[in-house]
């Protein structure tokens, strides 16, 4: 095809079709096709519940992190999904494994230490009076917290991305609890099983630093 022939079939088109047809159509990106909405998102934020798929092979349930740090009874009690970093900081300064933050100032310090390091508000607002919406996950153990609330606001990007690392050609993706996944050594033959301890998992190794399992523990480490 010579330099000239892709103008030549654009004027073609653009002749044959009004322009507002001809500029919907004459892109590199015709978006109609597409059965998805084209939105980004923070992989990130989205790492938590990405450990928990490939620990567990299902998703999180809601666990208690919002009545935990509920800033009332009543809010407690609904688990609606309402608190700030200045509550987390509260409460925890209240437990014996948090010393010497019983003042407003170290409070303050402490909130923006886990607003920088591990939870986030909501839109990524500053401040420390704002909703907590994700937790960011510094360890794996981060997936034991129930943020965002509810699985459904992280529109399928963590059950996608196992997918995806999985590499599983199936209909589904198996769990790598049978010998067939694994090698000779007692190895996994994928880098990313689902449903192997973290010892077995790349990415949830990275992140398991300081974790240890005694030989005879639970295989089900939600309970230990």
């Amino acid at each position: 095809m010579s330099a000239s022939e892709p103008q030549a079939i654009q004027k073609i088109v653009s002749g044959s079709l009004t322009q507002t047809m001809f500029d919907a159509i004459w892109t590199n990106n015709y978006y109609k096709v597409f059965p998805v909405s084209m939105q980004d998102f923070d992989l990130s934020t989205m790492l938590p519940a990405i450990f928990y798929l490939f620990r567990y092979g299902e998703r999180r349930g809601d666990s208690a992190f919002f009545k935990s740090f509920a800033s009332d009874v009543k809010t407690a009690r609904q688990n609606d999904g309402k608190t700030t970093i200045d509550r987390v900081g509260e409460v925890l300064a209240q437990k014996n494994d948090f010393e010497g933050i019983g003042g407003d100032p170290e409070k303050a310090i402490f909130g923006d230490l886990l607003l920088s390091s591990c939870l986030g508000n909501r839109s990524h607002g500053s401040g420390r009076d704002k909703k907590i919406q994700r937790v960011y996950p510094t360890h794996y153990l981060s997936s034991w917290i129930c943020l965002p609330d509810r699985a459904a606001h992280l529109r399928n990007v963590p059950e996608m991305m196992v997918s995806i690392l999985a590499d599983d050609q199936g209909e589904f993706v198996k769990t790598g609890r049978s010998d067939s996944t694994k090698d000779k050594k007692g190895k996994s033959k994928n880098p990313f099983p689902v449903g192997l301890g973290y010892e077995d998992n790349l990415l949830i190794r990275a992140f398991n630093q300081g974790v240890t399992r005694s030989e005879g523990a639970l295989v089900d480490d939600r309970a230990s």
